[in-house]
């Protein structure tokens, strides 16, 4: 038990002389770093706490941090240009909080990241406001990402602190992909096709599927073959669709001008 204090107190003190020709990053860096490998499971010094200990959303980013208590009260500026050059203390900063998500939303983005409908990962950290903002400035990947909460996780979900009993999340979700695809996501006519098969809408689904397949989705196109509904089709349900591309077209042509983009497809 003495064993271990006296090592940490060896390494605090080496500090402390280290302190007086070391910048003040480079000894928050090696009080953290020696903290971490000196302590022991039952203590409480950590890096992670650390890290939770500048992240939090209370915490001023320009105020002044005590480098050490032993470093004869220099303090760290976090908006110096010291911190920002220094790559051990920005690791620190910018570490993003991990995402916690159930099993059920950890399948559903599998599946998506199989059919290729997967956003970058920072996406996914990102909340329902910044989604917003990033989506109507044209963000295609934000689109889908946002298409997805609404979906998935917005719903039929009250629980949910975003929720709104005021908005109609599924034909949200489905409007939100429609412009995600006028913004150049092509899958986005293949999230749709799925979300019409959830909500057993046949003919929805399939014309769905026919945009995919002119677009050149092969991916969606394939998909959709492999289902019930494609591998059962009766004409009657093929013509249904059929007649329904002429109106998705156009409603998709119309989109892409009010966004003032070119039409995905050719007049």
């Amino acid at each position: 038990m003495k064993k271990p204090i006296l090592l940490l107190m060896l390494v605090l003190a080496g500090v402390a002389i280290l302190s007086f020709w070391q910048s003040p990053a480079a000894v928050l860096y090696s009080l953290v770093a020696a903290v971490k490998s000196a302590a022991q499971p039952n203590q409480t010094a950590s890096l992670s706490e650390t890290t939770l200990q500048i992240k939090d959303k209370n915490f001023n980013q320009s105020a002044m941090l005590q480098a050490s208590p032993f470093a004869k009260n220099k303090t760290i500026d976090l908006s110096s240009d010291e911190v920002k050059t220094d790559p051990h203390l920005n690791s620190i900063l910018n570490t993003p909080d991990k995402e916690i998500i159930s099993p059920e939303e950890a399948a559903r983005r599998k599946k998506m990241e199989t059919l290729g409908y997967m956003v970058p990962a920072d996406y996914l950290t990102k909340d329902l406001q910044s989604l917003k903002k990033l989506a109507k400035s044209g963000d295609a990947y934000a689109m889908v990402h946002l298409g997805e909460k609404y979906y998935f996780e917005l719903n039929k979900n009250p629980d949910n602190p975003d929720y709104d009993p005021q908005t109609d999340y599924a034909n949200q979700a489905k409007s939100t992909f429609k412009d995600a695809l006028v913004a150049g996501n092509i899958r986005s006519a293949g999230i749709i096709a799925e979300l019409y098969l959830q909500e057993n809408n046949r003919v929805d689904a399939y014309a769905w599927h026919l945009i995919s397949d002119r677009l050149g989705d092969s991916i969606s196109a394939d998909w959709f073959r492999t289902t019930k509904v494609y591998t059962e089709a009766s004409d009657q349900l093929k013509q249904a669709a059929k007649a329904k591309l002429p109106v998705l077209i156009a409603e998709l042509d119309s989109r892409s001008k009010a966004a003032n983009r070119t039409p995905i497809f050719k007049s």
